[in-house]
């Protein structure tokens, strides 16, 4: 964006929006403990505040809770999350025991974006249970995906089993975001693609990724709650947030699970 004034103002629209629907960002201390994670958002500053990495949105709450419920089946695969910012949901993964074999957790190579995720990576690698690889790489969608390919072992035969992409919709690069998956992910029948979106994300934005989606042989289902507004089904103790605040932030947030088709 051309002025700080200008980013500002979408942030203070975005704010806006998430406290209407009960979903506000991180409070002012920007720390998050989530079960054995203590997770940072990135400062106030330049690319972050761009990019939005320096708050954490409620989809990522939404994608944890799945995780921590064993929903996403993520046990012995080969797991990248990409524009991750405080990776909430990719580092759950690896703290429970139905986790990923490799995770490999990414976002924008801005210094200020990923030296924040590389903290928080390195600072709770300890809560990560030991047959767990866990990577973190610099990586801006649609660059070349050669380095992230060549993290994984031999047996994932050059691609990634699954992708999450945490409230990634509002950017207006669909296109990009499809040629990333398409680049990382295996083409193969059980791979999937895990986006979720806040509510506050425009409808005709969702469609218009998962059009793009189409295009390039994936299509996405939405998963949708068994009720109106689910109460918070985690189990992890979350601060500094009440389970009423969590089931806020989860039904604020919509959930899509995607595969390739006409393989």
């Amino acid at each position: 964006m051309a002025s700080s004034s200008v980013e500002f103002e979408i942030e203070d629209i975005l704010q806006d929006s998430l406290e209407f629907i009960g979903a506000s960002p991180v409070p002012k201390d920007e720390i998050i403990r989530y079960g054995p994670l203590t997770l940072r958002v990135a400062p106030k500053d330049g690319k972050a505040t761009t990019l939005m990495a320096d708050q954490l949105f409620s989809p990522a709450f939404l994608l944890a809770e799945r995780i921590e419920r064993g929903l996403m089946r993520l046990s012995g695969r080969f797991v990248i999350e990409i524009g991750a910012g405080c990776a909430l949901p990719s580092m759950i993964s690896a703290c429970i025991e139905n986790h990923p074999v490799v995770l490999a957790i990414t976002d924008h190579p801005a210094p200020v974006i990923f030296n924040s995720l590389t903290r928080n990576v390195e600072e709770n690698r300890e809560a990560f249970l030991s047959d767990c690889e866990v990577l973190s790489a610099s990586y801006a969608w649609g660059e070349d995906p050669t380095f992230l390919r060549s993290l994984l072992p031999s047996v994932a035969l050059g691609g990634f089993s699954d992708i999450i992409l945490s409230d990634l919709l509002h950017f207006d690069t669909p296109e990009i975001l499809v040629k990333s998956i398409c680049d990382l992910v295996l083409k193969a029948a059980n791979a999937r693609i895990h986006v979720a979106a806040g509510k506050y994300t425009h409808d005709s934005v969702c469609l218009r990724f998962i059009e793009v989606a189409r295009h390039n042989g994936i299509a996405f289902e939405e998963v949708v709650p068994s009720a109106p507004q689910e109460e918070w089904l985690g189990t992890f103790p979350v601060q500094p947030y009440t389970r009423e605040d969590l089931a806020s932030r989860k039904y604020g947030s919509r959930y899509w699970l995607g595969r390739f088709v006409d393989l």
